[in-house]
Protein backbone atom coordinates (compact mmCIF):
# COMPACT_ATOMS: atom_id res chain seq x y z
CA UNK A 1 0.00 0.00 0.00
CA UNK A 2 0.93 3.67 -0.12
CA UNK A 3 2.10 3.73 3.52
CA UNK A 4 4.55 0.90 2.90
CA UNK A 5 5.83 2.44 -0.33
CA UNK A 6 6.36 5.82 1.35
CA UNK A 7 8.33 4.45 4.31
CA UNK A 8 10.34 2.08 2.11
CA UNK A 9 11.31 4.91 -0.24
CA UNK A 10 12.10 7.17 2.69
CA UNK A 11 14.49 4.56 4.06
CA UNK A 12 16.32 3.91 0.81
CA UNK A 13 16.71 7.57 -0.19
CA UNK A 14 18.00 8.34 3.32
CA UNK A 15 15.20 10.81 4.08
CA UNK A 16 15.00 12.59 7.41
CA UNK A 17 11.26 12.10 7.78
CA UNK A 18 8.26 10.55 6.07
CA UNK A 19 4.93 12.31 6.62
CA UNK A 20 1.88 10.10 6.10
CA UNK A 21 -1.11 12.33 5.32
CA UNK A 22 -4.41 10.66 6.12
CA UNK A 23 -7.98 11.31 7.26
CA UNK A 24 -7.29 10.86 10.99
CA UNK A 25 -5.55 13.14 13.47
CA UNK A 26 -2.88 10.52 14.11
CA UNK A 27 -2.79 7.65 16.57
CA UNK A 28 -5.59 8.20 19.07
CA UNK A 29 -6.03 6.92 22.62
CA UNK A 30 -9.14 5.09 21.33
CA UNK A 31 -11.46 5.13 18.33
CA UNK A 32 -12.99 8.65 18.44
CA UNK A 33 -16.08 7.34 16.66
CA UNK A 34 -16.76 5.14 19.68
CA UNK A 35 -15.08 6.78 22.68
CA UNK A 36 -15.86 10.38 23.53
CA UNK A 37 -12.79 12.37 24.50
CA UNK A 38 -10.27 10.24 22.59
CA UNK A 39 -7.15 12.29 21.87
CA UNK A 40 -3.95 12.17 19.88
CA UNK A 41 -1.16 10.35 21.74
CA UNK A 42 1.46 12.64 20.20
CA UNK A 43 4.19 10.00 20.19
CA UNK A 44 4.20 6.20 20.00
CA UNK A 45 6.85 3.53 19.51
CA UNK A 46 7.03 1.21 16.52
CA UNK A 47 6.52 -1.78 18.83
CA UNK A 48 3.33 -0.31 20.31
CA UNK A 49 1.85 0.76 16.98
CA UNK A 50 2.60 -2.53 15.24
CA UNK A 51 0.80 -4.44 17.99
CA UNK A 52 -2.19 -2.12 17.64
CA UNK A 53 -2.13 -2.38 13.84
CA UNK A 54 -2.46 -6.15 13.94
CA UNK A 55 -5.35 -5.85 16.39
CA UNK A 56 -7.59 -3.52 14.44
CA UNK A 57 -6.01 -0.04 14.41
CA UNK A 58 -6.00 1.23 10.82
CA UNK A 59 -3.73 4.25 11.10
CA UNK A 60 -0.61 2.88 9.39
CA UNK A 61 -0.21 -0.38 7.47
CA UNK A 62 1.75 -2.87 9.63
CA UNK A 63 4.04 -3.69 6.69
CA UNK A 64 5.16 -0.04 6.54
CA UNK A 65 6.63 -0.23 10.03
CA UNK A 66 8.98 -3.03 8.98
CA UNK A 67 10.94 -0.52 6.88
CA UNK A 68 11.32 2.12 9.56
CA UNK A 69 14.74 2.37 11.17
CA UNK A 70 15.92 4.44 14.11
CA UNK A 71 17.22 7.27 11.90
CA UNK A 72 14.04 7.72 9.85
CA UNK A 73 11.31 9.88 11.32
CA UNK A 74 7.72 8.90 10.53
CA UNK A 75 4.73 11.05 11.36
CA UNK A 76 1.00 10.68 10.75
CA UNK A 77 -0.98 13.89 10.25
CA UNK A 78 -4.51 14.84 9.15
CA UNK A 79 -4.81 16.22 5.62
CA UNK A 80 -6.68 19.27 6.93
CA UNK A 81 -3.91 20.21 9.35
CA UNK A 82 -2.69 23.76 8.70
CA UNK A 83 0.97 22.74 8.65
CA UNK A 84 1.69 19.22 7.46
CA UNK A 85 5.24 19.50 8.79
CA UNK A 86 4.07 19.70 12.41
CA UNK A 87 1.50 18.05 14.65
CA UNK A 88 0.01 14.60 14.26
CA UNK A 89 1.66 11.56 15.84
CA UNK A 90 5.38 10.85 15.73
CA UNK A 91 6.37 7.17 15.43
CA UNK A 92 9.61 6.51 17.28
CA UNK A 93 12.30 3.82 17.21
CA UNK A 94 12.60 0.71 15.08
CA UNK A 95 11.28 -2.81 15.42
CA UNK A 96 13.73 -5.30 16.93
CA UNK A 97 13.82 -8.91 15.75
CA UNK A 98 15.01 -10.82 18.79
CA UNK A 99 15.27 -14.27 20.31
CA UNK A 100 16.08 -13.74 23.95
CA UNK A 101 16.17 -15.63 27.21
CA UNK A 102 14.80 -13.95 30.33
CA UNK A 103 17.64 -13.87 32.86
CA UNK A 104 15.43 -14.13 35.93
CA UNK A 105 14.14 -17.43 37.26
CA UNK A 106 10.34 -17.46 37.18
CA UNK A 107 7.56 -19.40 38.83
CA UNK A 108 3.96 -19.90 37.82
CA UNK A 109 1.19 -19.35 40.33
CA UNK A 110 -2.01 -21.08 39.25
CA UNK A 111 -5.47 -20.51 40.72
CA UNK A 112 -8.21 -23.05 40.05
CA UNK A 113 -11.95 -22.56 40.27
CA UNK A 114 -14.89 -24.07 38.42
CA UNK A 115 -16.66 -20.72 38.13
CA UNK A 116 -13.68 -18.71 36.82
CA UNK A 117 -15.01 -18.67 33.27
CA UNK A 118 -18.26 -17.08 34.47
CA UNK A 119 -16.72 -14.56 36.88
CA UNK A 120 -16.32 -11.16 35.17
CA UNK A 121 -13.47 -9.14 36.66
CA UNK A 122 -11.75 -12.04 38.43
CA UNK A 123 -8.53 -11.64 36.42
CA UNK A 124 -8.40 -7.93 37.18
CA UNK A 125 -9.09 -8.47 40.88
CA UNK A 126 -6.30 -11.02 41.29
CA UNK A 127 -3.82 -9.02 39.21
CA UNK A 128 -4.61 -5.90 41.23
CA UNK A 129 -3.96 -7.76 44.48
CA UNK A 130 -0.52 -8.78 43.23
CA UNK A 131 0.23 -5.31 41.90
CA UNK A 132 -0.68 -3.63 45.17
CA UNK A 133 1.86 -5.90 46.87
CA UNK A 134 4.57 -4.76 44.46
CA UNK A 135 4.65 -8.04 42.53
CA UNK A 136 5.25 -7.65 38.81
CA UNK A 137 3.39 -10.05 36.51
CA UNK A 138 5.74 -11.19 33.74
CA UNK A 139 2.93 -12.94 31.83
CA UNK A 140 -0.41 -14.59 32.41
CA UNK A 141 -2.51 -17.27 30.78
CA UNK A 142 -5.97 -18.66 31.33
CA UNK A 143 -7.83 -21.92 30.95
CA UNK A 144 -11.46 -22.89 31.30
CA UNK A 145 -11.13 -23.34 35.06
CA UNK A 146 -7.81 -21.73 35.93
CA UNK A 147 -5.68 -18.60 35.81
CA UNK A 148 -1.88 -18.60 35.82
CA UNK A 149 0.46 -15.74 36.66
CA UNK A 150 4.19 -15.86 35.92
CA UNK A 151 6.19 -13.89 38.49
CA UNK A 152 9.77 -13.63 39.69
CA UNK A 153 10.66 -16.65 41.80
CA UNK A 154 11.64 -14.36 44.69
CA UNK A 155 7.99 -13.29 44.84
CA UNK A 156 6.57 -16.82 44.83
CA UNK A 157 5.73 -17.16 48.52
CA UNK A 158 4.25 -13.67 48.77
CA UNK A 159 2.14 -14.22 45.64
CA UNK A 160 0.86 -17.56 46.90
CA UNK A 161 -0.09 -16.06 50.26
CA UNK A 162 -1.90 -13.08 48.70
CA UNK A 163 -3.85 -15.22 46.27
CA UNK A 164 -4.70 -17.74 48.98
CA UNK A 165 -6.35 -14.95 50.97
CA UNK A 166 -8.47 -14.14 47.92
CA UNK A 167 -9.42 -17.79 47.49
CA UNK A 168 -10.60 -18.05 51.10
CA UNK A 169 -12.76 -14.97 50.59
CA UNK A 170 -14.22 -16.06 47.24
CA UNK A 171 -16.39 -19.17 46.91
CA UNK A 172 -15.80 -19.29 43.15
CA UNK A 173 -12.10 -20.14 43.67
CA UNK A 174 -10.80 -23.51 44.90
CA UNK A 175 -7.03 -23.62 45.35
CA UNK A 176 -3.66 -22.10 44.46
CA UNK A 177 -0.44 -23.89 43.57
CA UNK A 178 3.10 -22.78 42.68
CA UNK A 179 5.57 -24.29 40.21
CA UNK A 180 9.13 -22.99 40.46
CA UNK A 181 12.26 -23.19 38.28
CA UNK A 182 10.77 -21.88 35.03
CA UNK A 183 12.49 -19.97 32.23
CA UNK A 184 10.99 -18.06 29.31
CA UNK A 185 12.38 -17.76 25.78
CA UNK A 186 10.81 -15.03 23.63
CA UNK A 187 10.80 -14.76 19.85
CA UNK A 188 9.96 -11.26 18.61
CA UNK A 189 9.77 -10.34 14.94
CA UNK A 190 8.12 -7.78 12.72
CA UNK A 191 7.17 -10.41 10.14
CA UNK A 192 5.82 -13.08 12.49
CA UNK A 193 2.15 -12.27 11.78
CA UNK A 194 2.82 -12.85 8.07
CA UNK A 195 4.52 -16.22 8.57
CA UNK A 196 2.01 -19.07 9.03
CA UNK A 197 3.40 -21.86 11.18
CA UNK A 198 5.60 -19.68 13.39
CA UNK A 199 4.41 -21.29 16.63
CA UNK A 200 5.08 -24.72 15.13
CA UNK A 201 8.61 -23.65 14.17
CA UNK A 202 9.21 -22.60 17.77
CA UNK A 203 7.72 -25.64 19.48
CA UNK A 204 8.62 -28.53 17.16
CA UNK A 205 12.39 -28.50 17.91
CA UNK A 206 11.62 -28.50 21.63
CA UNK A 207 9.24 -31.43 21.27
CA UNK A 208 11.82 -33.41 19.29
CA UNK A 209 14.30 -32.91 22.14
CA UNK A 210 11.59 -33.77 24.68
CA UNK A 211 11.79 -30.38 26.38
CA UNK A 212 8.61 -29.84 28.36
CA UNK A 213 6.51 -26.75 27.64
CA UNK A 214 4.65 -25.26 30.58
CA UNK A 215 3.00 -22.62 28.43
CA UNK A 216 3.05 -20.93 25.03
CA UNK A 217 1.85 -17.32 25.02
CA UNK A 218 1.53 -15.33 21.79
CA UNK A 219 0.93 -11.72 20.86
CA UNK A 220 0.73 -9.94 17.52
CA UNK A 221 4.50 -9.91 17.13
CA UNK A 222 5.93 -12.40 19.63
CA UNK A 223 5.89 -16.00 20.83
CA UNK A 224 6.95 -16.82 24.40
CA UNK A 225 7.65 -20.38 25.52
CA UNK A 226 7.98 -21.34 29.19
CA UNK A 227 10.34 -24.24 29.81
CA UNK A 228 12.14 -25.90 32.76
CA UNK A 229 14.95 -23.72 34.09
CA UNK A 230 17.57 -26.44 33.58
CA UNK A 231 16.58 -26.74 29.90
CA UNK A 232 16.64 -23.01 29.15
CA UNK A 233 19.97 -22.78 27.31
CA UNK A 234 19.24 -25.82 25.16
CA UNK A 235 15.79 -24.44 24.33
CA UNK A 236 17.31 -21.09 23.36
CA UNK A 237 19.87 -22.79 21.11
CA UNK A 238 17.25 -24.91 19.35
CA UNK A 239 15.00 -21.93 18.65
CA UNK A 240 17.90 -19.79 17.44
CA UNK A 241 18.92 -22.55 15.04
CA UNK A 242 15.38 -22.66 13.64
CA UNK A 243 15.28 -18.93 12.91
Amino acid sequence: GSDTTAVMLGKYVDADEVVIVTDVEGVMTADPRVVEGARNVGEISVDELRSLSFRGAEVVAPSALSYKDADLGVRVVHYQHDDLLTGGTSIEGEFQNLIDLEEARLCCVTIAGRAIRNSPGILGDLATALGEAGINIEANSSGMDSLTFYVQEDDAEKAESILHDRIVADDTLSSVTVKEDIAVVRVTGSDLPNQPGTVKRVTDPLAEERIHLYDVITSATSVSVFVPWDERERALELIQNEF
